[in-house]
C-alpha cells in the first residue's frame, strides 16, 4: 500500500506525472488510489522530498 506523509509533501506533483495509472490525485493534500495503484514505486522514487512510502 502507497502512504503518503502529508508533513513531508509539498504537492509539486512531481509523483501525479510519473504514475503510470493515474492513481494520485492532488486536491488541498495529495490523494492516493489504493485500489488502482501498482505498486511500482515510480513516485516513491521521484518525490523529491521522501513524502511517499510503500508498505506491505
Amino acid at each position: 500500500m502507497l502512504k503518503v506523509d502529508e508533513k513531508n509533501c509539498d504537492q509539486c506533483g512531481s509523483c501525479i506525472s510519473i504514475c503510470p495509472s493515474d492513481s494520485l490525485i492532488l486536491t488541498d493534500v495529495l490523494k492516493i488510489n489504493n485500489q488502482t495503484c501498482l505498486r511500482c514505486g515510480k513516485c516513491v522514487k521521484i518525490c523529491p522530498f521522501g513524502a511517499l512510502t510503500m508498505e506491505k
